[in-house]
């Protein structure tokens, strides 16, 4: 599977989950955990996640967000 494969996986376990740890979000990709890591440094820094005390969310870059992800991210 390619790296764009798995950044959608983890995207959709955020979406799905609306809040998520790395960790959990590694051992649902089938991932190891630097590699959920740097797979999930790119959504962060351009607003399609955020992280927040230790978890992700969907950030203000996804196309129809709620309301509640449209704070300024804390990568």
């Amino acid at each position: 599977m390619s790296s764009v494969l798995h950044s959608l996986v983890l995207l959709e376990a955020v979406a799905e989950h609306g809040e998520i740890a790395a960790k959990r979000l590694s051992r649902e990709a089938r991932l190891p955990l630097p590699t959920t890591y740097h797979l999930l440094r790119t959504p962060v820094h351009d607003g399609y996640l955020r992280r927040e005390r230790g978890a992700f969310r969907l950030g203000p870059a996804v196309p129809g967000c709620p309301a509640g992800c449209r704070g300024p991210s804390r990568a």
